[in-house]
Formats: structure tokens, C-alpha cells, sequence
């Protein structure tokens, strides 16, 4: 039978007992039908008009006819997740639960299984949150009107004055949190307050001067309640998008990876890329402090001020005290920050776009959607910088009793759309603006809030943004990642790919890009061979994810790597296969001893994990064991990992081995535990972090230590 006359039937038996009963009775009738997204949408819309019988029998009928590839995608559309339905868990746990009772009669996996029963105990975070969704919104309510903009205020403070994050700080303490997590959950709660009452422009006329209370922990609570939340989703998104699980132990839901090398794969490569950005960054203070730095935003804010910028910004006392912007109308007041030249920030900030390129970036201006340029959304950032100045000048001329009230009451822009366009028209012309707008614009067409992303809030003709927010995000970057530009952001060659042929040819390798196989296996990105070692190597090219949606998509990528590799290494290894595909790259070579894969990646993420048993590796750490053998400790010191003087085969086999550079790497890992309290309820992450000294220590016993030099590791 096909699926659908087998979900009639089973739509028949109301009850679930009756529903499993058939099953077990049918369970050696063939069905016929895949699973799809459309599938997935009708059981996710059931679920969501709480029609769980309907939602059963649709999912029942499609695992009578592949109970895997059901649960597969059940899970790659997050449809069993709870915060999908108010964190209400009744419906999902209704159906993970019938697919765990039969998951004899359907044939599923331990893996499906094991994600299911992970499901299950992740719920109960959910039964709690539940309820702290309800009385969040329930508070948010009693303040309707002026809730959303004061939080608003709240994560544009944490932007302009800086936010120390100590990961090692109780979750109950904002010290714990980044500032992104900070805008994260602000983003949060614009999001629930638009599910339960929509969003009207006269949610942000006022903000509100309790916030100001230290006796209210009004704010506090709900801020800290949205984290809270937010890691729950996190752990959601983890379960469904990567090889995690939850499990109960002492009383906790523990949220761990189930081969550890994943989550110290992932932790490794945020403390890399941290590093990597604070150390370029500080090679360019030094470079300009010995040569000079180019102009600065700040330098240009107080010329302006000088020239005029006083009137763009002055206090209002009535209705309530407040500075308000007068904006000029001279095209020649917006000039310096309509120009065609990067700024020491714009610099600072491309250091941390292109921390992981290999293209140069240099002062290039590049495309970052269509019609629009990456100096475009610097000129974006440059001004609300310009108008979050202005406002802090306004401010800091007031006493200092008056300070803190002017800061709750004036750090969020709010005007009518046509003078707000007509603002980004002083900078840019009248259709990149638009563009731009449409970019960066939260209103109903968007399903996803996040406020870093979509920063210009659109109610009604009303926009509101909050001007340190957008100056200090990284536009560039977020609007490829928030726009899904990024999958069709490289023209041409891969430059990554480009750069590793180029290290390995200088290396003395014989290479081959682009290898056409035959049959379904198709080609190999790199085919590289030296001294009898035959590799195959294929390249994702992704930007560096910033959260759990993102780290998904990237994980994503090295998966279909890791597929891909499969059956290319099983090609390979017939020799017939590789006489022919020598004979036609011309390669005049003896048949390869050693035949070994790869998995390069553009950003840092996910290097030293192993994907089908192919290791996964950074591309720049890969040129750098290529080309350098060296790497530089926290202490300055330079160490040496190549065996000899130059690089053999041996050194790169090493390298990409479980007992090379990377397993350094993670034996300096030490476990830490980030706990989250749901009422009772705690949520744990098991995660790593890296400890200095043991690996200082590592590296001393290894490796042999030269005079220090520049590398790029």
C-alpha cells in the first residue's frame, strides 16, 4: 500500500494504543513512500493546532515505509523541537515516544533511537520553560508599551560601554554571557512578545524608567530568563544538527557530544579564531604605531563636533527627558563618512572578517550582496557611530545625576521610515540604501529574530534601531550568513583551494585540481601525490559560524565532504581506476603505496574531528604544516614539528593522524561544565577549554624551540 491509504488507517484508531496496535499488526506489509519536507510541514502544522492524533498517523504511516529516513528528517527540520510550540512538549513527546515503542516494528537504528530517547529527556528542561515563557510574557504584558524598547536600550548599552564575558562565571551572573548572547536574548524576547501580541509601532514610543530601580530585578529576571531559554534552544539545535545527545546523571540533563573529538573540535577552533583575530588585530596597532595610523571614526566624530555636530544631537525635557537628533541636511556634514576609504575601525573590523580568507582583502571593496559592497555596510556602521556619538556627547554635557535617565531614554532611534531612509541616503546612494534597508530590516517577512543581523526594526512607518548595536556588529558578515548569500559568495576558483595547491606544489607535490572520476563518484577536489602517498583531498569553503544554526550549516558541509570521500577512497583503491586516471593527468608515476584522504576547511571549526573516518583539518594550520612546520606557544616561543629539516611525507601523515599536531592540541583540553538552572531543573553542556600551561608544557616535550618569527598558523 502507499503511505497515504496507510495513514488513513491509522488516522481511524484515535487512540495511540489502537495506532500502535495496527502497526504490530502490519508490520510485514510493504508501504510505499518517502519522507519529505512537505511531510514534515503537515506534522509540524498539525502539532502546532495541537491535532497530535492527525500528526501521529502521518508520521507512523511514512516510518512504516522508512522509519530512518522519517526520523532524519523529523530532525533536519527541527520539528520535534519544543520551543517550536511555546515549549509546550505535549505533542512532540508524544510522537518521539510512539516511535520508541515501535521502533522494533519500523526498523530504526541505534542512532535514531538514541536521538529519540535524547528527545525525551530533554523535555523535561522544556516542561519548566514552559512555564517560564508564560510568566516572561504575563510580566512583559503588565509593561506592554514600554518592555521592548527599554530591553532594546538595555542591549544597545552593552554594545557602547563594552562587556566583559567570563565563561567561567555562574550562568546566574550577566559576567557569564558574551555581549552577543546579550542581544541574542533581547532578540529573544522581541520574538516572543511578537508571537503572543504582534508588534505595533506604539511598542516603541517610551522606555521605561524602572530599569533604572535597583530594587526592581524586573528586567533582570526577564533578560536572564531569555538566556536561559535561549541555551535550551541551543541544545535543541545541537541534538537535531550534530552528533550530540542528552542524557541524565546526578540529578542533570547533560547535553554532551557523543564522540567527544566534536565538541573539542568545535571548542578548539572558537579559542583558534579568538586568538587569531586579537593577534592580527594587535600586528596592526604595532604596525601603526610605528608608521602611522589611518584617520579614525572617533577623530572624524570630534571634527565634526567641532564643526557643527553639537546641533545634531540636543536634550528635550518634555514629555520625558531625552536627547533628540536634528539631522543636517548638508551633503558636506556626511562626507567623511561617505568615503570611499577604509578607517582604522574598518580595517579592524575587516581583520576580523578576513581572519580566515584567502583571497586578500587588502583595502579591495567586494561584493557582499547584489549591489551592494562591503564599504557600503562599513559606511552603515560608520554612521551610527556618528549618531551614537553625538548622542554620548549630548549625554555626558548633562549633571551627572541626569546621566543615567538620558542613557534609558535616548540610546534607541526611533522615526518614521522616509527620514530614516532618508539618513541612509547621506551616505549612500538612494538605491544601495534601499538595499541595504531591505537587508537588514526585521518586520513580518522575517520567521527569525536576531537583532545583530536584522537591526532596523520595522513597525508600521515606524523604524527603530539602536544605534551602538549596528555601528559595533559586523554587517558584512551578517548579512551573507542572514541572507544564505554566502553558499554563492566564491566566483570562480576557491581561493582556499587555490592556496593549498599552491603550498603543496611549492612542496614538491604533484597536484591536480578539479579530478574528473568516473560514474557517480564524480571528482575530487585536490589530488595530490609525493614519495609513493597518494591524497585526496575535498574543500569547504563556509564562513566561521557565530551560533548554533550556523555551526549546523557548517557541520553540514563537512558531512557531505565526509560522503563524498567515501567514494572517492573506494575508487581510488582499485588500481585498474588508477592506472587509467594517472595515464590521463599524464602522470608518469609508480603506483602509490599509501592512499590518504582530508577534509580542508576554510574556517576554524570542527579541525581535529573525523567525519567517516576522514580526518578534518583547518586549511591555513594545513599550509602552515605544508610549508612552515612551525607553530608559535602563548609565550612567544616558535616550536619546530617538522622531524627534519624539510617536510616529508611522514610529517603531513602525522598531521593528519590522531597522534600529530591536533592531538596536542586536545590533550591540553581540560573538561568544564556550564550549568543552567530551569527552575529545579539543571541543563548542563559538557564542553573544554584550554589549559596554557599544559600546553606550554606539551610543546616543550615535543618539539624543538627556535628564535621566534612571524607565522601564520
Amino acid at each position: 500500500m502507499d503511505v497515504e491509504s496507510a495513514r488513513i488507517q491509522i488516522a481511524a484508531r484515535h487512540r495511540r494504543e489502537d495506532m500502535a496496535a495496527w502497526i504490530t499488526a502490519n508490520r510485514g506489509q510493504t508501504v510505499n513512500g518517502e519522507p519529505s519536507k512537505s511531510m514534515a510541514e503537515a506534522v509540524q502544522g498539525a502539532l502546532r493546532r495541537n491535532r497530535r492524533a492527525e500528526a501521529a498517523a502521518v508520521v507512523l504511516a511514512h516510518a512504516m515505509a522508512a522509519g530512518d529516513k522519517v526520523v532524519a528528517t523529523l530532525r533536519q527540520h527541527g520539528v520535534l523541537r519544543a520551543s517550536r510550540y511555546r515549549f509546550h512538549p505535549g505533542g512532540p513527546r508524544e510522537i518521539a515516544s510512539l516511535l520508541l515503542l515501535l521502533h522494533g516494528e519500523l526498523k530504526l537504528s541505534d542512532h535514531s533511537i538514541r536521538y529519540l530517547e535524547s528527545l525525551l529527556t530533554l523535555y523535561n528542561v522544556a516542561d519548566r520553560a514552559h512555564g517560564m515563557r508564560r510568566q516572561l510574557l504575563d510580566r512583559m504584558k503588565a509593561r506592554k508599551g514600554k518592555a521592548l524598547k527599554t530591553f532594546l536600550a538595555l542591549a544597545n548599552h552593552v554594545f557602547a560601554y563594552g562587556h566583559d564575558q567570563d565563561i567561567e562565571a555562574p550562568s546566574d551572573e550577566a559576567a557569564h554571557y558574551s555581549k552577543e548572547d546579550i542581544s541574542e536574548a533581547v532578540s529573544r524576547l522581541v520574538a516572543f512578545y511578537r508571537e503572543e501580541f504582534g508588534i505595533v509601532k506604539s511598542d516603541w514610543i517610551y522606555t521605561d524608567p524602572q530599569a533604572l530601580n535597583k530594587f526592581n530585578g524586573t528586567y533582570s529576571q526577564d533578560l536572564f530568563d531569555a538566556l536561559r531559554l535561549n541555551q535550551l534552544i541551543k541544545a535543541e539545535m545541537l541534538l537535531d544538527g550534530l552528533p550530540y545527545e542528552a542524557t541524565i546523571a546526578d540529578g542533570r540533563i547533560v547535553m554532551r557530544s557523543i564522540d567527544p573529538s566534536i565538541e573539542k573540535s568545535v571548542r578548539l577552533g572558537y579559542i583558534q579564531m579568538d586568538a587569531q583575530v586579537m593577534g592580527r588585530q594587535l600586528e596592526l596597532l604595532e604596525f601603526w604605531e610605528e608608521n602611522g595610523e589611518p584617520g579614525s571614526l572617533i577623530q572624524i566624530c570630534e571634527h565634526c563636533f567641532d564643526k557643527g555636530l553639537n546641533r545634531l544631537a540636543h536634550v528635550r525635557p518634555k514629555p520625558f527627558p531625552r536627547v533628540a537628533l536634528a539631522i543636517p541636511t548638508s551633503p558636506e556634514f556626511f562626507e567623511p563618512f561617505a568615503s570611499e576609504r577604509y578607517f582604522k575601525e574598518d580595517i579592524l573590523g575587516l581583520v576580523q572578517l578576513g581572519v580566515n580568507s584567502y583571497d586578500d582583502l587588502g583595502t579591495k571593496h567586494f561584493e557582499v550582496a547584489k549591489g551592494v559592497r562591503s564599504i557600503d555596510m562599513f559606511k552603515v556602521n560608520r554612521l551610527f557611530t556618528l549618531l551614537f556619538y553625538a548622542m554620548q556627547r549630548a549625554i555626558t554635557a548633562q549633571p551627572t545625576e541626569m546621566q543615567r535617565t538620558l542613557t534609558l531614554h535616548s540610546s534607541v532611534l526611533a522615526m518614521q521610515r522616509a527620514e530614516f531612509m532618508g539618513l541612509l541616503s547621506n551616505i549612500l546612494p538612494s538605491e544601495v540604501a534601499q538595499r541595504i534597508f531591505d537587508l537588514l530590516k526585521f518586520d513580518s517577512s522575517r520567521d527569525h529574530v536576531d537583532l545583530q543581523y536584522t537591526p532596523f526594526i520595522v513597525a508600521g512607518d515606524f523604524v527603530v534601531a539602536a544605534p551602538a548595536l549596528v555601528a559595533m556588529s559586523n554587517l558584512v558578515r551578517n548579512v551573507a550568513c542572514a541572507n544564505q548569500l554566502q553558499e554563492n559568495r566564491i566566483v570562480g576558483a576557491d581561493p582556499m583551494q587555490r592556496a593549498v595547491v599552491d603550498a603543496l606544489r611549492q612542496r614538491g607535490f604533484t597536484v591536480a585540481e578539479e579530478v574528473g572520476l568516473q560514474g557517480k563518484d564524480h571528482d575530487v577536489d585536490i589530488l595530490a601525490y609525493r614519495d609513493g602517498c597518494l591524497y585526496a583531498f575535498e574543500c569547504k569553503n563556509a564562513y566561521h559560524p557565530c551560533n548554533a544554526h550556523e555551526l549546523r550549516n557548517s557541520f553540514g558541509h563537512i558531512q557531505k565532504a565526509g560522503r563524498q570521500l567515501a567514494l572517492r577512497e573506494a575508487w581510488l583503491a582499485q588500481r585498474e581506476n588508477l592506472t587509467g586516471l594517472f595515464a590521463k593527468l599524464g602522470w608518469a608515476l609508480s603506483q602509490p603505496h599509501t592512499i590518504r584522504t582530508g577534509i580542508l576547511t576554510a574556517n576554524r571549526l570542527f579541525t581535529g574531528a573525523r567525519i567517516e573516518h576522514h580526518p578534518v583539518r583547518q586549511a591555513h594550520e594545513f599550509i602552515n604544516v605544508v610549508l612552515r612546520g612551525h607553530i608559535r606557544s602563548n609565550d612567544g616561543k616558535v616550536y619546530e614539528f617538522w622531524k627534519d629539516e624539510e617536510l616529508t611525507t611522514d610529517d603531513l601523515n602525522n598531521y593528519l593522524d590522531d597522534s600529530g599536531l591536533l592531538a596536542d592540541h586536545f590533550e591540553a583540553l581540560k573538561p568544564i561544565n556550564y550549568d543552567y538552572d530551569f527552575d529545579g531543573i539543571v541543563l548542563r553542556f559538557e564542553s573544554w577549554r584550554t589549559d596554557p600551561e599544559e600546553q606550554q608544557a606539551i610543546f616543550n616535550r615535543r618539539y624543538r624551540v627556535r628564535e621566534a618569527e612571524q607565522t601564520t598558523a
